[in-house]
């Protein structure tokens, strides 16, 4: 019964050692090819997303008294180049209503 015991510990030993060396070889760079292509997606990504929050922060900010000036249009265009065509397409008649806000 003894001789079970020690061999099921050996298997389970044995076990986390491949485990370890596999994932060791397999978490090398060689094997990573598109590594540097995630990393600039990730890059691409974070960048667009951090625009997106500046401009909601900035749209929440200028809308506070439920209008948009003109001058908050003109500041929120020159501040959020990448939103400039979705500013124009719901900025109608010099107006943001809530609806087109939300």
């Amino acid at each position: 019964m003894k001789k079970i015991y020690y061999r099921i510990i050996a298997y389970l030993i044995d076990m986390i050692i491949i485990s370890i060396i596999t994932m060791s070889i397999t978490y090398m760079p060689i094997f990573h090819k598109d590594l540097s292509n995630y990393r600039e997606s990730i890059k691409k990504y974070n960048k667009e997303y951090t625009n997106y929050l500046i401009f909601n922060k900035d749209l929440k900010n200028y809308y506070k008294d439920n209008k948009l000036s003109n001058d908050e249009y003109n500041k929120l265009i020159k501040k959020n180049k990448y939103y400039q065509t979705l500013i124009n397409k719901y900025y109608i008649d010099n107006k943001l209503t809530k609806k087109n806000y939300k």
